[in-house]
């Protein structure tokens, strides 16, 4: 009989371990984030109002597996829940590789359900991602000039 194997989750904020460990990935040269999370992290400390994850696995009897990490805000009005900052573990599959957007957008609209906002976004969001972004329900498109500021999407149907 063959025996299942059982995997966990857990999400805790991000520390400056796991941020360490995101600034070590080793991306695909089309790929690369060009941020820090050390750095990011850094500064979001200091906001309030800030939405933040890391996202581990456990699983097949081996340590944690750091499967990604979100950043982002809640707005000071509490309209906007945006996600700034995401990435998936790029170095090693995870249970969570190839959905893991999926969750911390689902996890963003937790926060946002909580705290009574109307309205998600991605910030600044990569040029070739937004299609993909576009089948997660954000597609509204705001630019400034020719540049994407940000994606949204209400929280709530009208």
């Amino acid at each position: 009989m063959a025996m299942l194997s059982r995997t966990l989750y857990r999400l805790t904020g991000i520390s400056d371990d796991a941020a360490k460990m995101a600034d070590q990935w080793r991306y695909a040269h089309d790929r690369i984030p060009g941020w820090s999370w050390s750095r990011e992290v850094r500064k979001f400390h200091r906001r309030p109002r800030r939405v933040e994850a890391a996202i581990w696995a456990t699983y097949n009897n081996q340590p944690p597996r750091l499967c990604g990490l979100v950043l982002g805000r809640i707005s000071r009005n509490r309209v906007y829940a945006s996600i700034h900052y995401l990435a998936a573990n790029p170095e090693q599959e995870t249970p969570l590789s190839g959905v893991f957007a999926q969750l911390a957008v689902r996890y963003l609209e937790l926060q946002a359900v909580a705290l009574g906002c109307t309205m998600l976004s991605i910030a600044k969001p990569v040029e070739s991602l937004v299609n993909f972004y576009g089948t997660l329900g954000f597609t509204h498109c705001v630019k400034k000039g020719q540049k994407i500021v940000r994606l949204e999407r209400r929280l709530y149907p009208t």
